[in-house]
């Protein structure tokens, strides 16, 4: 992963913050690496939780996207609604498609949509991410 730049990682937090302040109920966890710098992100936003407590039994994590300016792995929980609508559960980008980044990061969106699993999870067969599935879902 090429390392995000001081500014670049300070302006997408101070805009996590600025979401933070506008939806009481938005939610967001950054991870750091052994060096300090940003290696993982995850949010959700509050009509996302609203979206996966109603809709968030068959859910859909896929980690083939890298199509930004660090390499990063673009990680979005998504789903279907009633009206056979697309909709986002939360979004993450990950610095790397290891066990640990997958535990920090199925971990993080059990604990934020309130210990609620989905009944079935469609992946892109990612071994580590399959490994993690079966221990933390």
């Amino acid at each position: 992963m090429k390392p995000i730049e001081g500014g670049d990682a300070q302006a997408v937090i101070d805009k996590l913050y600025q979401n933070m302040s506008g939806d009481l109920k938005f939610f967001f966890r950054v991870r750091v690496d052994g060096y300090g710098r940003v290696s993982s992100i995850f949010w959700r936003d509050s009509m996302m939780k609203e979206d996966y407590n109603i809709y968030g039994d068959v859910t859909i994590s896929d980690t083939t996207y890298r199509t930004n300016r660090y390499n990063l792995i673009c990680a979005p929980f998504t789903g279907m609604n009633n009206h056979w609508n697309n909709i986002m559960f939360g979004c993450a980008f990950l610095g790397d498609e290891k066990m640990e980044s997958f535990v920090w990061l199925f971990e993080t969106f059990k604990k934020t949509m309130g210990d609620k699993c989905p009944t079935t999870i469609f992946t892109d067969q990612d071994t580590a991410m399959t490994k993690v599935i079966e221990n933390v879902i």
